[in-house]
């Protein structure tokens, strides 16, 4: 029963930071936190409902200094605890090293410029900013996270992506699809999403195709044991970024990025195809429920831009069907002919 009304209240959580235009951020942390359901005792839902409303809050407010903080703090949680239980401590030394990142890219762009703006106009700060989202990413987007863990996701890429876009494009695209191929091979598929995003935001016309593997990569975070197939998610992405590369001039960075999405994605079709679970948490359905959304529609969503995938919902729509109607026909098919 309250796993089930967990479930309820973070469904009700992300509609109500989207229909509030609370932004992608926020209701992809109120997914992630959906995602862990509190224990069952008073101190358990009340924390666990506090987050639920805090975590997005701190993204809803589309601050730098807030998200730089809402990673201090979650990456502070998890050293102590993980100092006190004496196990697990390197993911923790990770985030905290890159919240330390983030925190003086923060401090370097206040410094120069007076204000609380990342990446900021120089590109010592925007490369701090990177380093510390790439060290948060790793630290939250491997399956050896902690499940809560995995919301550092989500700040990371809203900061990592204008860092890797302020940048020189060639030398960060060809660095980020080193590191995305290192991650299909280690860390898994929501890492490698989350590195073919950061490579994407250096192709200028590839930022909506950035912000759908980004979205992937929120996503995958509930299903990382559920084994490789989980990176179907970052099809709509894919397709938008050779939609931009076709599209525009012949550039390292398109090619780069290219490269490695292609290579990331042979990466992850080898090893344990046959881990792939069909079930889903309840916990975890609000967060399917939008993975759904964003293979079958991802043209819908406006937040991200222009990805030149206009015709993409109906060629899904009609999969679906096909797909429905196929299951449909296996099943009902020997039934009838048994009875002739």
């Amino acid at each position: 029963m309250t796993t089930r009304l967990w479930t309820a209240a973070g469904a009700v959580a992300a509609v109500a930071w989207w229909a509030a235009d609370g932004g992608p951020a926020a209701v992809g942390a109120a997914l992630l936190v959906t995602a862990v359901p509190p224990p069952p005792t008073v101190e358990g839902i009340v924390l666990g409902g506090g987050a639920l409303v805090a975590v997005p809050a701190a993204l809803a407010a589309d601050e730098p200094a807030a998200a730089v903080g809402l990673v201090a703090a979650v990456a502070a949680t998890r050293l102590v605890a993980a100092v006190r239980r004496h196990r697990d401590r390197q993911l923790p030394v990770l985030a905290a090293v890159g919240a330390a990142l983030l925190g003086l890219a923060l401090f370097t762009v206040r410094a120069d410029e007076g204000a609380w703006d990342l990446p900021g106009a120089g590109t010592l700060p925007a490369a701090l900013a990177l380093a510390g989202a790439l060290a948060t990413l790793f630290a939250g987007a491997v399956p050896a996270a902690a499940p809560w863990t995995r919301v550092l996701v989500v700040p990371a890429l809203a900061i990592g992506l204008p860092a890797a876009d302020a940048l020189p494009s060639a030398p960060t695209a060809v660095l980020l699809g080193a590191f995305a191929l290192a991650a299909a091979r280690l860390g898994g598929p929501a890492l490698a999403l989350a590195a073919a995003a950061l490579s994407a935001a250096t192709v200028p016309a590839a930022l909506p195709a950035a912000r759908l593997l980004a979205a992937a990569a929120v996503l995958a975070g509930p299903f990382v044991h559920r084994g490789p197939a989980i990176a179907l998610l970052g099809l709509p992405g894919a397709a938008a970024v050779a939609a931009a590369v076709a599209a525009g001039p012949l550039t390292v960075s398109g090619v780069a990025t290219a490269t490695a999405i292609v290579a990331a994605a042979v990466v992850l079709a080898r090893p344990r195809a046959r881990n792939v679970s069909g079930d889903v948490p309840l916990p975890s359905l609000p967060a399917a429920a939008a993975a759904a959304w964003l293979l079958v529609a991802p043209a819908t969503w406006d937040w991200a831009g222009d990805a030149r995938i206009d015709h993409w919902d109906l060629g899904a729509a009609v999969a679906v069907l096909a797909c429905i109607a196929a299951v449909a026909a296996r099943r009902r098919l020997p039934s009838l002919l048994e009875r002739r």
